[in-house]
């Protein structure tokens, strides 16, 4: 059953590491609609990732003065990527 998250305000970070003193943390963007949570890396913050290095990103939710953790994982991060011609 979907949870309603358009009262609570989400968070998006994603950092080079998980715990309190990561090397680079960025804070992206995260928007709440009804039960979905959009979550975007803006170009300019992309741009700053260095390629073939794993990042690591949390999304959280606010709900009063409660903070939850809804989603954890990895962002991976290749060189280059080229159309095949």
């Amino acid at each position: 059953m979907p949870i309603d998250v358009s009262g609570m305000t989400a968070t998006f970070i994603v950092a080079t590491s998980r715990g309190a003193s990561p090397t680079a943390a960025f804070s992206c963007s995260a928007v709440t609609s009804g039960s979905t949570v959009h979550c975007t890396i803006p170009a300019a913050t992309g741009a700053t990732f260095v390629g073939n290095t794993v990042y690591v990103y949390d999304v959280n939710l606010v709900d009063g003065s409660v903070n939850h953790t809804y989603l954890t994982g990895n962002v991976y991060v290749t060189d280059r990527v080229e159309v095949p011609t």
